[in-house]
């Protein structure tokens, strides 16, 4: 049962990293805020839904939600917020 657990966890790990990437090369010179896993209230049930922040002083304060496919991890959607 212990191996499983690490197994789980390894493949997590992989998803998030995999997702963060995905995110990053979508929206070069931000940062990941944080990432929603599919059927989250925040996100869609078949994408993950990474927010990320840029580096100025203003837009670090400033959230740019992405959507991600979970399936292929692909970038879906990229809503920049009015103004920027």
């Amino acid at each position: 049962m212990r191996r499983l657990y690490w197994l789980d966890m390894h493949n997590l790990a992989g998803i998030v990293q995999r997702t963060a990437d995905a995110a990053l090369a979508a929206a070069p010179g931000t940062d990941i805020s944080f990432i929603d896993f599919p059927g989250n209230p925040f996100s869609s049930p078949h994408h993950y839904m990474a927010s990320v922040r840029g580096n100025s002083p203003l837009t670090a304060r400033l959230l740019t939600p992405m959507m991600i496919d979970a399936q292929t991890g692909e970038p879906c959607a990229k809503h920049a917020l009015p103004g920027t």
